[in-house]
């Protein structure tokens, strides 16, 4: 299979790790993002235990240990601090055999990166189409050039150029505002922190204008969690 291609749209965290994984299992990859550059929005990032696993399977475990804070359990609170719920992720963390991790998505994003390596990411290659090539597939970029593969992965976001052609229900349908004042890495009159080992290790909190972090751990801070 070493002779094999693969090529994915979009270099988000999801098209790094879907490129690592085709590499792994023996194909030539190549990913084409559309950015000049990384561009991942600098806010945090719950890694579920499952998701850690895979990125486990990647031999990524020290370096995702390194980049993250771990995380045990899940508290929501309303702006006047009163909890609305808590969840407890230890138990979850023990069944699939890896920790859970609060990240900055931009700091994941460079992990995968630079584990797949530069020579395999085209910067400033905008897909406008892909199509059925024979036996492969083939996309086209805004420059006028195409790229052809035995397999193709759409990993371009929301409104999915790969996607697009064959969906059933169109971006804009699936997407609509639902009237809430949301931006990426935020949410609406509430706080959400995460804890491990009773520091909190990230939170979400619109009301007081502050971004999802996955703050550093000072060993010397009280364990007790607020």
């Amino acid at each position: 299979m070493a002779d094999r291609r693969a090529i994915v749209i979009g270099g988000g965290i999801g098209g790094l790790s879907a490129a690592l994984r085709l590499r792994q299992i023996g194909f030539e990859v190549s990913v084409f993002e559309a950015q000049k550059g990384l561009s991942e929005v600098d806010t945090g990032l719950s890694l579920w235990a499952f998701a850690v696993r895979r990125l486990v399977e990647l031999g990524m475990a020290d370096q995702v240990a390194k980049i993250g804070a771990p995380i045990e359990r899940v508290v929501h609170r309303d702006p006047h601090g009163v909890t609305l719920g808590e969840v407890d992720i230890r138990g979850l963390n023990d069944r699939v055999g890896c920790l859970s991790y609060e990240v900055h998505r931009s700091k994941l994003q460079e992990l995968l990166a630079d584990r797949l390596g530069a020579e395999s990411i085209r910067f400033g290659r905008r897909c406008v189409s892909v199509r059925p090539q024979g036996p492969a597939a083939e996309a086209r970029f805004e420059d006028g050039e195409t790229e052809a593969a035995d397999v193709l992965v759409g990993a371009d976001g929301v409104h999915s150029i790969v996607r697009m052609p064959r969906a059933r229900v169109p971006a804009h349908e699936i997407v609509a505002h639902a009237g809430y004042p949301k931006e990426p890495g935020r949410s609406h009159e509430a706080e959400v922190r995460s804890y491990g080992r009773g520091i909190p290790t990230g939170r979400e909190n619109a009301a007081r204008d502050a971004h999802l972090t996955a703050a550093e751990l000072d060993p010397g801070a009280n364990s007790s969690a607020p």
